[in-house]
């Protein structure tokens, strides 16, 4: 609100307030600022909506109602000249347009990048009073699986110190008593809760935080609400076996057990291990670990083929189709050296075992 920033990343768990932040600020920069010019995106054009009901409800309170004659179902003016419209997150809807505020929400949900990088370039600078204001732009969103767009903005945040802001579920909590966290009643929060934390002063009750751990999966649990790793159920990774592995060209013995490791320090999934506990090799029981995964997969699979990209494999060989390029083969390897393990020094936790 008061440009201290330009630009701003917000990651926060489901239910979190998120929207509702955001259609404030917008309805703080409709009545104070004159003249201001708000875009606000929705990934999905029912989460602009969603935004918007937020905002609409707010400017019908008594103190803004006269300044805001007529909201329409997509755009409202200010007497006072400010000026904000909702749009879906697509291509054409985010080529066009220079306002001062560009918020693009709920970016997970998005379905390309395309619409997220025309957004980017949509806030411009403007000049207030003789004093030159910086176009800004924000992003929210809860993150949900590791190849999402939520994912690669944080990546590029930290690389270009872009300003995160994060909260989760435990900081949304309002206490049931005065020995919150302690008490009997929150207990299944005491595995997550960080030491030293204090007491949470939130708006939901823990019977409410409760209901919602019971129903989600762990990694949903982990991803959606406590706001920590992404969820690992879309990786390609999966399902190394007998049946996959070239034992011709790897360091590989039927029938071992397989660990398949990710290392979450930092938000980056890049960084795996692929090891097999081998009790055939002189000197006892050791652990062997492969140096480089290969991925064959086909032109057509697009999808398939970002994500690897996104995961830092390359391509080492193409077959072409002859009647139809979108069946031709492509080959993806990834290195695994014992470089990367020495570079990237934080814990590393098994996510796959198979035997």
């Amino acid at each position: 609100f008061s440009y201290g920033i330009d630009e701003a990343i917000v990651l926060a768990n489901r239910g979190g307030g998120k929207t509702l932040s955001v259609a404030v600020l917008h309805l703080a920069n409709g009545f104070w600022k004159g003249g201001h010019d708000t875009s606000h995106i929705g990934a999905i054009e029912v989460q602009a909506k969603r935004c918007y009901g937020h905002y609409s409800r707010l400017v019908r309170r008594e103190t803004f109602r006269a300044l805001v004659p007529s909201p329409h179902i997509r755009a409202t003016d200010w007497l006072n000249g400010s000026h904000i419209e909702i749009l879906p997150g697509t291509e054409m809807q985010t080529q066009g347009g220079h306002p001062n505020l560009v918020a693009y929400d709920e970016l997970d949900s998005a379905k390309s990048r395309q619409p997220y990088e025309n957004a980017k370039a949509m806030p411009m600078s403007f000049e207030d009073e003789g004093v030159e204001r910086p176009g800004q732009f924000i992003v929210t969103s809860t993150r949900v699986n590791v190849r999402g767009l939520m994912q690669r903005a944080l990546d590029e945040a930290l690389e270009a110190g872009i300003p995160i802001f994060e909260w989760c579920i435990l900081d949304t909590i309002k206490p049931c008593c005065d020995d919150m966290p302690d008490c009997q009643h929150a207990a299944f929060l005491k595995p997550y809760w960080p030491e030293n934390a204090g007491r949470p002063a939130g708006w939901r009750s823990v019977a409410d935080v409760e209901r919602h751990y019971r129903r989600a999966a762990q990694d949903t649990w982990l991803a959606q609400y406590l706001c920590r790793k992404p969820e690992l159920g879309q990786l390609i990774y999966g399902n190394f076996s007998d049946n996959n592995i070239d034992a011709g060209k790897a360091e590989y013995k039927k029938g071992q057990t397989i660990l398949l490791g990710g290392d979450w320090g930092f938000t980056d999934p890049c960084h795996i291990t692929l090891c097999q506990l081998r009790d055939d090799l002189p000197g006892g029981p050791a652990l062997t670990q492969f140096d480089e995964i290969v991925v064959k997969t086909k032109n057509k699979f697009y999808e398939m083929r970002g994500t690897l990209d996104h995961l830092r494999f390359e391509v080492v060989k193409y077959e072409r189709h002859a009647a139809d390029n979108a069946e031709s083969k492509v080959y993806l390897s990834k290195k695994l050296l014992p470089d990367i393990v020495r570079k990237h020094r934080s814990a590393r936790t098994v996510v796959q075992v198979m035997d």
